[in-house]
């Protein structure tokens, strides 16, 4: 029998789960470790939804900057009327 693995978070084995398996999950992004399903519930995946919102609210900043510099340069350079910019 193999030696259990140790939860790269709280330091307790990893117990086998309901569906045998023995592993335990992915810790990312806490550590790069193996993980209790304890600490998976508790820390692992707070973080991940944490890091999410964050990165959703950084995307609707970027868009909305977007947005302004683009109405900016449509008013700094409209376009000229009956041009349909192509040449020839």
């Amino acid at each position: 029998m193999s030696k259990r693995q140790t939860c790269s978070i709280c330091q307790d084995p990893i117990e086998v789960n309901r569906m045998g398996w023995a592993d335990g999950n992915n810790a990312m992004p806490v550590n790069d470790g193996r993980c209790c399903d304890r600490c998976n519930d508790s820390i692992v995946l707070h973080t991940r939804t944490e890091l999410a919102d964050d990165l959703t609210s950084k995307a609707d900043g970027l868009r909305r900057q977007a947005a302004i510099w683009s109405d900016r340069m449509a008013a700094r350079y409209p376009a000229a009327e009956g041009s349909s910019g192509e040449s020839g």
